[in-house]
């Protein structure tokens, strides 16, 4: 069997389940105002399916959201698609943002010919976000 994909193309899952329900919440720092299933879940779902699960995180319209249930209870993935039923009831949910960082020595558990190089990328990596950070430094 040999084809073409093009604009017209339509391509099913026929193997994936979908959810009856999910039930989702937004973190509230990415929310702005308005409806949260007319302004953003609707639209987010109805352009196409996602596979989600229990605890997935998704972003709709540049808002972050959490799946808090589905149903049939499963920890399996899933399609979200225009047959499942979505909520959106309860309050947005607060994130949780790490107020300290305690760096300790990797370098120790790296065979000697890479040690360099970790450490050379790893400061690099932290120096893009913080500037100098010595080992054993706390960001506070």
């Amino acid at each position: 069997l040999r084809g073409r994909v093009g604009p017209h193309t339509v391509v099913t899952l026929s193997m994936v389940e979908s959810w009856r329900k999910v039930h989702v919440l937004p973190f509230r720092d990415s929310l702005d105002s308005g409806s949260v299933f007319d302004d953003y879940l609707k639209p987010h779902f109805s352009v196409k399916s996602h596979l989600l699960g229990l605890g997935s995180y998704f972003c709709a319209r540049g808002c972050r959201f959490q799946v808090m249930a589905v149903d049939p209870a499963s920890e399996e993935l899933r399609v979200v698609d225009r047959f499942t039923e979505v909520f959106s009831e309860g309050e947005p949910l607060t994130r949780v943002v790490a107020r300290r960082i305690v760096l300790g020595a990797f370098s120790d558990c790296i065979d000697e010919q890479w040690r360099s190089k970790a450490d050379l990328s790893s400061a690099s990596f932290f120096q893009s976000f913080s500037g100098q950070l010595c080992e054993g430094q706390e960001i506070v």
